[in-house]
């Protein structure tokens, strides 16, 4: 492992691979530390990683040295500039591949927003997950996930008369196909008029391909459909929206949806299970969960989350730890550490 830099490090990175689903998740928990630490933030995009080479390092991740190794010959991209840096963060498992290289290659410690999922722990100085994970590495545990200053500020901004719906895509959880899509849609124009919503329909990268008999219902129904290449942003959409329907799939839109302040349906199968994130959501009362052709009866309160509920819970965790390592609140020397423990 290379020799730390010896200026001051001011500075937190945050890897990313250019979907919102990663990206995100990683600017809330950076705008976070910003604020709490006086740090700058950086932004370094790294190119698309196959499923195979991200498949492949999650095994090598269990031999520190082979994995650095393995990273050094493979990544042939430029590194980012990492003077000054106190810390990286980032979102998604193609992300954390390298931001733990560069972790552990340049000794910086590293803050993961999402579950491990059999990546080794040992490599990761922080998770911060909504559900506990068998490890004894330092977890941070929040209600749901963090999401930038720009959607948690809507809290205070009043709504229009309006509702919005967010598709996502079809997983191995959530195998919708496109009769649900249709269904979905069909239900949420519905609900819309019957309480004299105006609407709004969101399409998301994973989303399959609408039917031009679908959007020609949308246009006839005067139903905005916004797409990923569309001028509208999904910031604007929540904005403007009182209710928001988003299918179960998008951890990540949950979790936006939930910080809004909104009402929030979340939208499944007939035959989807609830898991743990879901029920915890249900217990906090931060969502109603709906199947397809359950749309039209939503309830028209919701709970209200604290909108600094998130941001507390992880800084003061990373105060709480880093004062437990170093008398100055440094992130390096917690670092340097947690590897003397291992």
């Amino acid at each position: 492992m290379n020799t730390p830099f010896n200026r001051d490090r001011n500075k937190v990175l945050v890897i990313h691979d250019n979907r919102v689903g990663h990206l995100n998740p990683s600017i809330a928990v950076s705008e976070m530390i910003e604020k709490r630490f006086f740090l700058q933030a950086e932004l370094f995009q790294i190119p698309f990683l196959s499923k195979h080479l991200v498949s492949l390092f999650k095994k090598l991740s269990n031999f520190p040295r082979l994995y650095t190794a393995a990273a050094r010959l493979i990544f042939k991209f430029p590194t980012p500039n990492l003077e000054h840096t106190d810390v990286i963060v980032c979102s998604g498992m193609p992300n954390l591949i390298y931001a733990a290289y560069l972790s552990q290659r340049f000794n910086i410690p590293l803050i993961y927003a999402g579950g491990t999922r059999k990546f080794n722990w040992r490599l990761i100085d922080w998770t911060i997950t909504t559900i506990p994970e068998n490890h004894a590495g330092r977890q941070i545990i929040i209600p749901t996930g963090a999401v930038p200053f720009k959607i948690t500020s809507l809290v205070n901004i009043p709504s229009n008369h309006e509702a919005c719906l967010l598709i996502g895509g079809p997983t191995h959880e959530y195998p919708f196909n496109e009769i649900d899509f249709i269904q979905m849609i069909e239900s949420f124009v519905q609900f819309s008029e019957i309480h004299k919503f105006k609407a709004t329909v969101v399409c998301s990268r994973r989303t399959p391909t609408l039917t031009s008999e679908t959007i020609s219902y949308l246009q006839s129904k005067n139903i905005e459909l916004v797409c990923p290449q569309s001028s509208t942003s999904i910031c604007d959409v929540f904005k403007r929206s009182e209710f928001i329907f988003v299918t179960e799939d998008s951890a990540t839109m949950l979790s936006e949806s939930i910080q809004t302040g909104r009402v929030v349906i979340s939208v499944c199968r007939e035959d989807s299970k609830t898991d743990a994130i879901i029920q915890g959501y249900l217990d906090h009362q931060f969502i109603q969960r709906k199947t397809i052709s359950q749309l039209k009866d939503v309830e028209l309160t919701s709970i209200k989350i604290d909108p600094k509920l998130i941001e507390t819970i992880i800084t003061q965790q990373l105060a709480d730890d880093l004062k437990a390592q170093s008398k100055n609140l440094s992130f390096y020397q917690s670092h340097v550490s947690k590897l003397k423990m291992l």
